[in-house]
């Protein structure tokens, strides 16, 4: 057998996997949406949706019509986005998955849990990789509390968490650390959690500017010898104020 690798450069389109790429992809849907699928008649005419909600390429709307006023819908989605080639698909009824959750309205009111694809075989971070100390210790929370917005019942939540709980397991996690996220995690509000704060988003005041400051930060990968370099640095803090002044030494680790 033998193996050939080959490179193919991209003259149009969006590049697949690159940094770029969801934001291009965010801006085209929103400009094909905005001047061609929602000033169209023909699909006005179909269009029984009461809310909608979009990620890049995905879309969850809650629509108030039959499955076959939904069916004419999509053909007329189809039949504005073929000249772009886009394609429409999508499915109506009691339940249905958008990205991680699974949205449920069988029992007359809004009810959200985990959705896991079937295919997905989901891992984290190897728990032997060489990593800060405090990233171990997040993720499992990190995860543990994902499981908590996303399920809107308790018995789902511990489902979820049991699901992340031994898939971290297999990453070489122990369940020593894991309880103490778990417990964390529930221990949460939920409702707490789903509350917009807006003062996130208030206007902060000008930042008070010191000229006089200044910092020098040391950029590396996260490696055994971070420890000891910081440690150097530490040591010679006083031959490198004589040399450079009082200025601020910042590490910085990028991802391995």
């Amino acid at each position: 057998s033998s193996g050939i690798n080959a490179e193919w450069p991209l003259r149009r389109g969006i590049p697949t996997g690159g940094p770029d790429s969801g934001c291009i992809a965010n801006i085209f849907v929103k400009w094909f949406f905005t001047t061609h699928l929602l000033p169209s008649s023909e699909v006005e005419k179909h269009n029984y949706t009461i809310c909608r909600k979009r990620f890049l390429d995905d879309i969850f709307s809650l629509w108030k019509g039959t499955p076959r006023q939904y069916d004419m819908f999509l053909a007329a989605l189809n039949m504005i986005g073929r000249p772009f080639g886009i394609g429409f698909t999508g499915s109506c009824g009691k339940a249905i998955e958008f990205l991680d959750v699974l949205i449920d309205i069988s029992s007359g009111r809004l009810r959200t849990k985990l959705y896991v694809k079937p295919t997905d075989s989901p891992t984290y971070l190897n728990r032997r990789s060489y990593h800060n100390k405090h990233t171990f210790k997040s993720l499992p929370v990190s995860q543990f509390r994902r499981a908590i917005v996303i399920c809107s019942e308790p018995e789902d939540q511990l489902e979820a968490i049991d699901y992340m709980y031994h898939k971290f397991v297999k990453c070489g996690y122990s369940e020593e650390e894991l309880n103490v996220a778990k417990a964390k995690a529930l221990s949460l509000n939920r409702q707490d959690m789903l509350k917009f704060d807006n003062t996130d988003v208030a206007t902060p005041p000008d930042p008070v500017i010191d000229s006089t400051s200044k910092s020098i930060v040391f950029i590396s990968t996260y490696s055994c010898y971070t420890s000891p370099l910081k440690q150097l640095v530490q040591g010679m803090k006083t031959d490198i104020n004589t040399l450079i002044g009082h200025d601020k030494i910042i590490f910085a680790n990028k991802k391995n």
